[in-house]
């Protein structure tokens, strides 16, 4: 999860001290020691199933004790309504809870996972959540917080460039689906069958890339490569990619979901559509006018240094 550790590493060079625990299989060795406000943040990830999630629950909750006994935190900072309640068992320090779409949006735990995480932001001391959407469904305050895009990391290249370097053809269009077919929420299908569309009405050669396992430093060649980023997902919180490829320059094209129709809503040649048919139109304008976007200059206020700094705001006022 590239952009939880991005949080983590723009807080850190804000002077913030973290200690963080997975609740999954991901490494826990990650720690730094810096000089700061003197806040320690213990971070966790969530599990993706109801038997995972009760197994992983017995094995790590032993973990947050431990280390919140044994340990002088500040703050403990929950990334996961999944989470959240194993982060209230522990010896009180303020908490916030951070949720990031699927805990709160999806029919995880037939349904109870999203009552769960509401009861969870309603005893946190702060509640960060991703998109108005979010926090429409929520019986408490919280604040509206996206996360960041790295304005450095994420730049535009000239398109040729990027073909060549990704190996794509400069004969053909290209839609990119930057996720793995079988990430069922991203609908794939869906994806292919717009593009499948789109290649039946227009003159131009049409080819949708998917890609998975990249090097998150990697991917502004892709976007910088494709003409349209696609995406037609059931639910999304304030998705990263959206934005990444917004500072890339690239139109996207993608259902009315989380923050996206406030994101890209002022967006040249970028659109949140209401169904597939509507992307499908889309999709074929962008291909046909080949103009790129000018997203870049609407993306600043969602970069990760302003993220950083409106967490580090909510940490300071609750210590």
């Amino acid at each position: 999860m590239e952009f939880f550790q991005e949080q983590v590493r723009i807080l850190e060079e804000k002077g913030v001290e973290s200690d963080v625990l997975y609740s999954g299989t991901r490494s826990t060795d990650y720690h730094t020691e810096k000089d700061g406000i003197g806040a320690k943040i213990m971070n966790t990830l969530y599990g993706h199933n109801a038997a995972y999630y009760g197994i992983r629950a017995g094995v790590f909750y032993p973990k947050i004790l431990k280390q919140s006994i044994f340990e002088e935190y500040d703050i403990v900072h929950v990334n996961s309504g999944m989470v959240a309640p194993l982060a209230m068992m522990q010896p009180q320090r303020p908490l916030v809870t951070t949720l990031w779409g699927d805990d709160l949006l999806s029919d995880r735990l037939n349904g109870y996972q999203s009552e769960i995480t509401k009861q969870c932001a309603k005893r946190s001391d702060a509640t960060i959540v991703r998109s108005k959407e979010m926090r429409e469904e929520l019986p408490c305050d919280a604040q509206i917080i996206p996360s960041g895009v790295d304005m450095e990391k994420f730049t535009p290249i000239e398109q040729e460039e990027a073909l060549h370097q990704v190996g794509w053809s400069s004969e053909k269009k290209h839609i990119l689906f930057p996720y793995s077919p079988s990430q069922s929420k991203k609908r794939y299908p869906a994806a292919k069958k717009i593009v499948e569309k789109v290649n039946y009405e227009i003159e131009e050669k049409v080819d949708m890339k998917t890609i998975s396992g990249v090097p998150h430093e990697e991917m502004n060649l892709y976007y910088s490569a494709a003409d349209v980023l696609l995406l037609p997902s059931l639910r999304e919180g304030s998705p990263n990619t959206v934005k990444e490829a917004m500072a890339c320059n690239l139109p996207v094209v993608s259902t009315n979901v989380g923050d996206v129709q406030e994101r890209v809503g002022p967006v040249r040649n970028s659109f949140a559509c209401k169904g597939d048919e509507e992307m499908k139109e889309r999709v074929q304008q962008v291909v046909v006018s080949g103009e790129r976007s000018n997203g870049r200059k609407f993306v600043e206020e969602v970069s990760l240094d302003t993220m950083g700094d409106r967490i580090l705001s909510i940490y300071e006022a609750l210590s």
